[in-house]
This record gives C-alpha cells, structure tokens and sequence, in this order.
C-alpha cells in the first residue's frame, strides 16, 4: 500500500511538470512546436489516467482522482486540445477510454474500503462520495456508535454506493465484490437494530464468516460486542 501511494505521488509529480512544460510551449510563439505540444497532451492525459487507476488507496487519493477525471475530460474538449478524434482513439485516451479507467478507480477503492481499514477523508465535500460518506456518518452518531464502529460501517454504506456506481453497462448483481457489500451492510442493519429478539448467536456467525472467510473489514470493537451480547 506504502509503494502504491509513493508512486500515485510520483506520478502526479510528473502530470504536473508536463502541464507547466506545456503551458509555457503554448504561451510562446518561439517554442510553439504543434507536434510536441501533442506529445506533452497526450503524456498528460496517459499519465492522468495512470494517476486515476491506481488512487484506490484512500479516501484523498481517491478525491484527487476525480480531480483528474473531470480536469482530462474538460481539457479533450477544450479549445486547447490538439489531438483529433483519431489520435485519441490510437492512444486510447478518449472520454470512453477515460471513463472506463474512473470506472476502474470506483471499483478498486470500493475494494479497498470493504477489506481493509480506511481513515475517513479530512474534507467532506471533496466529491460527492465525500459528501454521502459523512451523511452516513452523522446519522449513525444519533446512535451514539464510538468512532471506529461508526467509520467502519460508513466505509461498508460509501463501498456499496462506489460498487454500484462502477458498473454502468451491466449489472452488478453477480459481481461478488457487491454481492458481499450487500451482505455485510444487511450484517450491520441487524447490528444496529439488535433487540430482545435477536438471535445474537446467528449475528455472531454471520460477522465470523464476513470477517474470515470473505475478509471484510469489520471493527474488532463489534465482533467484542456480540461476544459479550451472547455471553450475558
């Protein structure tokens, strides 16, 4: 994870030097060279795309991502942009192929968030993603839910949505990644309206086999929880 984001780093190091090296060849009559300002538009729109498929790690990773994603569609259809329709399609950069890479980037951070444990984002509305995350978040604290259960479940709540969200020409309903999204936020309904009559031994088994055998990220605190729940 430490070398995926040191080299999303590097790259978006390198988008930004080629967008001054390109600017400033546009700005100047003297440097003015058509067919290298091509090549530095159709570097910047590669490495962007790079940028975007590999911002899964985390949730500003992610927001900068987007950033991409709207900056490279914006600038295909700009005044700016040298590169014909064809060059677009020999490269493969052109809006579909751009898309299908965020598509790419919703599935892979949808991943990340369901297996692993993600900070939350320091800025709610970075995107809309950024925004629904921390409408989850402030309704589960009317539950008066610690931190780390609260966080855990709206990384699961914003996982579904991001899953959802990638598959644009198919459905997602056999996908296993969403078939999994589906069952550990039904897990956590029932979680959060345990009463009386809730068969905490069934609940306990069911974050079992979440956790061990499908390898999702639950908050420990939880699994402790319906431990002393079925021990009471």
């Amino acid at each position: 994870m430490k070398q995926k984001i040191e080299f999303n780093n590097e790259i978006i190091g390198l988008i930004n030097e080629i967008k001054k090296l390109h600017d400033s060849h546009l700005e100047s009559s003297e440097k003015n060279n058509k067919n290298f300002i091509a090549e530095l538009q159709i570097l910047k729109i590669k490495f962007g795309m790079v940028a975007i498929k590999y911002a899964d790690t985390d949730w500003e990773s992610f927001g900068l991502s987007e950033e991409i994603f709207k900056n490279n569609h914006q600038f295909l259809n700009s005044h700016l942009c040298r590169l014909s329709l064809d060059e677009q399609q020999r490269q493969n950069i052109t809006d579909n192929d751009i898309n299908q890479v965020w598509y790419c980037c919703l599935y892979n951070f949808a991943y990340e968030l369901a297996h692993n444990k993600v900070a939350p984002p320091a800025d709610k509305n970075h995107t809309k993603y950024h925004t629904e995350y921390y409408s989850i978040v402030d309704k589960l604290k009317a539950e008066n839910l610690p931190e780390d259960k609260i966080f855990a479940i709206a990384n699961a709540r914003s996982a579904l949505i991001l899953c959802r969200d990638s598959f644009v020409t198919e459905s997602p309903k056999d996908n296993a990644l969403f078939i999994a999204l589906k069952e550990v936020n039904k897990f956590y309904d029932n979680y959060l309206n345990i009463n009386e009559n809730t068969n905490i031994e069934q609940l306990e088994l069911e974050c079992e086999v979440l956790m061990k055998e499908k390898s999702l990220y639950i908050a420990e605190s939880i699994k402790q929880e319906l431990q002393e729940f079925r021990n009471n």
